[in-house]
């Protein structure tokens, strides 16, 4: 079995038919090399791979105090982030999607940050689970929710067995519903088990000369609407894709953010963390500034804090929306540090 995740490039992104595959990595991960292009039946892929190397973990040294003769080797594990561009016919037409495909703890963020579809995942995820034919029944085994306020507030709620929507108690009016996993009503067009947010992933047996069929079959559920049967609530709260509206609201935060008006303004993680593992948090402009500990930490994201590192740094107010978006925020795990991207 073949477990895959994948974005969904932006259609305003993709439909240019010469735009180059690095378009979509992340300009900052240079230390990633290419291969590439190659040419499918259906299909165009260029790959990416972003080398970890080898290094000692630091809890090994608490281990081997105590086992003076205990062996723990060095840790590496390389990500890989896979662009495909499939097509329906001979050639490659605007309307064919572009996928992005990653592998590894960090293939994710190689990944350009906003360049694929939000809630992609989620709406392709609940057509394939929920398909008009069969729109009701005990399909569902988790599901993330949001609630935004002064304090946003993610919730995660994992059944012990499969169930219908209606279980978790989700308020239609008030949370934002932001993952599912559950049950394909197609398991041999599926797999067993599929999963949907701003990405999707499933699991089954599938040969890499495949891949062009296999975007083009998830493209083809994320266009249908059948989840507007039972969760048309979903698309209550969208994100901005006007153009000049998001350009409008861009400035706008700009703004708060220089003259400090942080009224209804937070910072918080993208997605729910795992607190056994992830245990302290640093800004990039915070990065080596301690040669003893890889720079400042911090326990918790505080926008006051966020505000007052800028504003030490001369970085506030000549921050613009370009700016904005090159500040980094990284996890820090309780024994490594991870590249994962975090706000």
């Amino acid at each position: 079995m073949t477990s895959l995740t994948c974005f969904r490039i932006r259609s305003d992104l993709s439909s240019g038919i010469g735009a180059d595959f690095d378009d979509y990595v992340d300009p900052d991960q240079r230390g990633a090399t290419s291969f590439g292009p190659i040419r499918a039946r259906n299909f165009t892929a260029k790959a990416y791979v972003l080398p970890t190397h080898p290094h000692r973990l630091p809890w090994a040294d608490f281990v081997t105090s105590g086992f003076a003769d205990a062996v723990i080797d060095t840790a590496g594990s390389p990500s890989v982030l896979l662009i495909v561009r499939p097509r329906r016919g001979r050639r490659r037409s605007r309307s064919d999607p572009t996928f992005a495909f990653t592998f590894g703890s960090s293939g994710r963020h190689l990944l350009r940050s906003n360049c694929y579809e939000r809630g992609f995942g989620l709406k392709a995820a609940l057509n394939v689970m929920y398909p008009r034919q069969f729109t009701y029944g005990s399909r569902l085994r988790s599901i993330d929710s949001k609630q935004r306020g002064p304090m946003i507030m993610r919730k995660r709620q994992q059944a012990s067995s499969v169930t219908g929507f209606d279980t978790f108690g989700v308020n239609r009016l008030r949370d934002v519903l932001s993952k599912a996993s559950g049950i394909p009503a197609d398991v041999n067009a599926w797999g067993k088990s599929v999963t949907g947010a701003d990405s999707f992933s499933l699991e089954r047996e599938l040969a890499f000369r495949e891949l062009g069929d296999l975007c083009l079959q998830i493209d083809a559920a994320f266009a249908l609407d059948d989840y507007k049967e039972q969760f048309d609530w979903i698309d209550y709260i969208q994100p901005v894709t006007d153009p000049d509206l998001l350009s409008q609201l861009r400035e706008l935060l700009v703004e708060r953010l220089r003259s400090q008006e942080l009224v209804d303004i937070d910072l918080a993680p993208p997605e729910i963390l795992d607190w056994e593992h992830v245990s302290r948090f640093q800004y990039s402009f915070e990065r080596g500034h301690n040669p003893t500990s890889g720079g400042v930490v911090r326990f918790d994201l505080r926008l006051d804090d966020w505000i007052v590192g800028l504003r030490s740094r001369n970085l506030l107010a000549d921050l613009t929306h370009t700016r904005l978006g090159s500040q980094r925020i990284f996890a820090i795990e309780r024994w490594w540090r991870v590249s994962a991207l975090v706000g």
